[in-house]
């Protein structure tokens, strides 16, 4: 079913004649038609600088992408004379539809195109009568895929013939007349509101197509995975115990959410205060005399252990990448925290059905994307707009969700009831280390915002 709609859009996509129409840079110059601008039956119908001055005006349309030509012709009388068998003949027709079909006739006979089989080409046919010139007739015949282009439309051809040209062929302006229609078309083009395109039969069926069955497709499918998101977070909302924590650096990760580097960093600002990590002008040192009391923070000084040297001193590759190097700390939090409970178990996965959730209902949105632009339906793009903002505002949601159980906020309370002095003060440094850094700079910077910016610094490298 998918390879069969997929086939229908890009076979359209080729075959559509407003498409192929489209090919062609609607704004691009024509000034290579091979056909004049301006002729006249007779050859000296108008004045030289009358034919100079419309010739310059049609050069004007051309140039901003109109292929236009104007043709000229005299009759012994105007065919509206026959418009008076009218009430004798109810279906004689009248003087401007006979203009009309010269003119269509005359565009069948001189192809006005910009390339062959383009049929794209717009003419203003003149009839002038030799004893009137006040009963001037005219008419645009234009081809299969001349029009709609820009703001250019039968509407706007009409009316250009209505208010423009045969006004001024009643007051015996012919050639101005025909200047000011031409003008007129050239702004319409360039600056009137662009008409609303047909579609075509297998546009239509293509449009019901992807207002059913591919708009259908697309909201089921972002409905499916607000469900599984909401799912998700139900799933973790039951998770339920009752487990105390000791550690505040346990209680600042669960009230973040995540063992982030703000956990890290407080940590490493713990081991300096109590002089487990001695620093220096240019590095840090681990001190073998102190063994920090909390588990956390033993397993920080673990992890830094690891790359010092033997004097405990850490060496400049270790320092621009500490945060890497305590990775190992943070995962084992995170683990013993997952393994009671108090962080979600299987939080990392559930991200993982999220996105492959995702990319599935992008994949279905995509392909309702090419059916939609070619059939225009408004109702397909609207469904592709809603499955983008809904993939965005899961994928958002899963990055900066909150991986704490109700066991965990449970315990978290519990540990704040009755804080200890530097235990809330190391919570208080990781829950609130962001607005730390915010603190302007200068030389009344307090010294815990030294280290902390240090520490991010040196872990940025």
């Amino acid at each position: 079913m998918t390879r069969r709609i997929l086939l229908l859009a890009l076979l359209l996509l080729a075959l559509s004649p407003g498409i192929a129409a489209a090919k062609r840079d609607p704004l691009a110059p024509v000034l290579d038609m091979p056909q004049a601008p301006v002729a006249t039956v007779p050859d000296g119908l108008f004045l030289p600088e009358q034919v100079q001055g419309i010739t310059s005006y049609v050069n004007e349309a051309r140039q901003f992408g109109v292929p236009l030509a104007v043709r000229a012709i005299t009759l012994p009388t105007s065919p509206a004379i026959l418009e008076a068998l009218l009430p004798l003949n109810p279906a004689a027709p009248t003087g401007q539809a006979i203009v009309q079909r010269m003119a269509d006739e005359w565009l069948a006979s001189e192809p006005l195109e910009t390339s062959p089989g383009a049929a794209d080409g717009i003419l203003l046919f003149v009839v002038i009568p030799e004893d009137d010139h006040t009963q001037a007739m005219a008419a645009f015949a234009t081809g299969r895929h001349a029009i709609p282009l820009n703001g250019l439309s039968q509407q706007s051809l009409d009316d250009v013939l209505d208010n423009v040209i045969r006004p001024s062929f009643q007051d015996n302006a012919i050639a101005a007349g025909i200047q000011n229609g031409v003008a007129m078309l050239s702004y319409d083009n360039l600056f009137a509101q662009p008409a609303r395109l047909e579609r075509t039969h297998q546009q239509k069926t293509l449009f019901n197509v992807t207002n059913t069955v591919l708009f259908g497709s697309t909201i089921v499918a972002s409905l499916g995975l607000i469900g599984l998101a909401f799912w998700i977070k139900q799933r973790q909302d039951r998770m339920t115990g009752d487990i105390a924590i000791d550690s505040p650096f346990e209680a600042g990760a669960l009230r973040l959410g995540r063992v982030d580097e703000t956990v890290a960093d407080a940590a490493l600002l713990h081991l300096v205060k109590t002089g487990g990590l001695i620093r220096n002008e240019t590095s840090f040192r681990i001190s073998t005399a102190i063994t920090p009391e909390d588990p956390f923070a033993q397993d920080v000084v673990s992890a830094l252990a690891s790359e010092a040297a033997d004097d405990g001193t850490l060496p400049g590759a270790a320092i621009r990448r500490i945060q890497d190097v305590i990775a190992p700390a943070r995962q084992s939090l995170e683990n013993q925290l997952a393994e009671r409970r108090l962080f979600n178990p299987v939080a990392r996965v559930e991200a993982v059905w999220i996105v492959l959730a995702s990319a599935l209902v992008a994949i279905i949105a995509l392909m309702a994307l090419v059916p939609a632009i070619v059939s225009m339906s408004r109702l397909g793009l609207l469904g592709i707009l809603i499955a983008a903002l809904t993939i965005i505002g899961v994928l958002v949601w899963t990055a900066k969700r909150s991986w704490t159980t109700p066991a965990g906020q449970h315990a978290l309370e519990t540990w704040k009831s009755a804080p200890e002095g530097e235990g809330m003060a190391i919570f208080d440094t990781i829950v609130h280390q962001d607005d730390l850094l915010d603190t302007p700079g200068g030389p009344g910077v307090p010294p815990v915002t030294r280290l902390i910016r240090d520490f991010r610094a040196l872990g940025a490298g």
